[in-house]
């Protein structure tokens, strides 16, 4: 039988499958991942029998207790079923894609999508991490506010954002009148335009705070998005830094193949 190296007594395997390295995340959740995956890409289309608790601690060199544990996982995220006797089935109907919600954020409230945010906290951010103070540009000794909501859609969390603006700039939003505006369109009713932005997309683990609030294990993968908000004077209005489950989440884009310069290269269109 296949152990999990670096394993608690509990088989929370610590190291990362497929290779002798240390992980991050327990055996059993990397595990949860991959086959969740793969039963989202129809790799194991819908109403097929996965392999057997054996099979699949063979195939991915762990123990069985990490396999039951990830089939315990995956039975909870309605992604498989289970018959006593019989195997272990991909349901014929997985209901994590039907809830994926696509595009960010500020669009998804332009276009009308019933979003609902829950203020976590607004106010003085006395300890800001560098990054956000050298991109405010803010003065020595210049706290930023910080506006911290969740974003639910259908009473199912699916993100936690921070902004931080200046004091001036909190100082035109009235965080009782907020309700489920973004931050940018609050400020634009007040009559700052935003005019450019720049973002990166990556990822990042959940710690606590934000397992508890995005209601995933400690150390389930997220989707991190930062973004620099300019505004017509190309001066910096805010930074904004939120995190996504990626099971209710995907970013979609439009490209367009551009042909004219010397070498063929895909643009960004929508």
């Amino acid at each position: 039988m296949a152990t999990d190296t670096k394993s608690s007594p509990t088989g929370i395997g610590r190291r990362q499958i497929g290779s002798d390295a240390s992980g991050s995340l327990p055996v059993y959740h990397q595990l949860h991942l991959i086959i969740g995956q793969r039963i989202r890409d129809r790799v194991y289309p819908p109403g097929a029998l996965l392999p057997s608790e054996f099979l699949l601690a063979e195939q991915f060199g762990v123990s069985r207790v990490s396999v039951r544990r990830t089939l315990a996982l995956l039975e909870r995220d309605g992604l498989i079923v289970r018959r006593r006797g019989i195997g272990t089935f991909v349901a014929s109907t997985p209901a994590a894609p039907a809830d994926t919600i696509a595009g960010m954020i500020d669009n998804l409230i332009t276009i009308g999508l019933e979003t609902e945010a829950t203020l976590l906290d607004f106010g003085a951010d006395p300890a800001p991490p560098a990054y956000v103070v050298g991109t405010l540009e803010l003065s020595h000794g210049c706290d930023p506010i910080r506006i911290r909501r969740l974003r639910s859609h259908r009473g199912s969390p699916f993100s936690v954002s921070s902004i931080w603006i200046s004091a001036a700039t909190a100082a035109l939003i009235d965080p009782e009148t907020l309700g489920d505006r973004t931050t940018v369109a609050a400020l634009e009713t007040a009559g700052i335009r935003s005019a450019s932005a720049e973002q990166t997309i990556s990822a990042t683990l959940a710690d606590h705070e934000v397992g508890a609030w995005l209601d995933v294990p400690l150390g389930s993968a997220l989707v991190l998005l930062r973004r620099t908000v300019r505004d017509v004077a190309n001066a910096p209005l805010l930074f904004q830094q939120s995190l996504y489950r990626p099971d209710r989440y995907e970013y979609h884009m439009l490209l367009s193949r551009d042909q004219s310069a010397g070498r063929p290269r895909w643009r960004h269109v929508g």
